[in-house]
């Protein structure tokens, strides 16, 4: 069952039947102010992109995001939410823009028009030396490895061994 009102106030629910049975509680149902976003920061990223939501009533009614999608993607993770931010990371998606949608436990959207683009992923080229001991310097090659949009840091992982980055170019 969903409301169809835009209106804000409080109202009778009143029920029908086809038979003519009508039950009816008044002031039963608040309608709230719509939820709006304000900004999406960054507005745009590819796979593992933290993505930060503002604004105001961000949930609804509700207490939790239950869904969020990036130009009609589902995000990999639903970080942390509450009523004026939303904070996720990005899911792998072809490149596009498109709305941002929360949902939250209750069934409301609150919905950014064209909020949130998604860009082409990085590549790994290759890597110089492909095998080696610890401590062993590696150069890893590729294109936008500091992400679409070049970021200012990275770490790094051989396997399950975090390695030490000695230069970023």
């Amino acid at each position: 069952l969903g409301s169809s009102s835009t209106g804000s106030s409080a109202g009778k629910v009143e029920i029908v039947a086809d038979t003519g049975a009508v039950v009816s509680k008044d002031s039963a149902f608040s309608y709230i102010t719509p939820g709006a976003i304000v900004s999406v920061s960054p507005p745009f990223g590819q796979l593992g992109t933290f993505v930060t939501i503002s604004g105001l009533g961000l949930l609804g009614a509700g207490t939790s995001a239950a869904n969020v999608t990036l130009n009609g993607v589902e995000v990999e993770r639903i970080v942390s939410a509450n009523s004026l931010k939303v904070v996720v990371r990005a899911a792998h998606a072809t490149n596009g823009d498109g709305d941002v949608v929360i949902e939250s436990d209750t069934g409301s959207h609150v919905v950014k028009t064209s909020g949130f683009e998604y860009e082409g992923p990085s590549t790994i080229t290759s890597l110089t030396p492909t095998q080696g001991q610890v401590g062993t310097r590696v150069t890893i090659s590729g294109s936008d490895l500091l992400g679409v949009h070049n970021g200012t840091s990275v770490t790094v992982a051989i396997g399950s061994a975090n390695a030490e980055v000695l230069s970023v170019n």
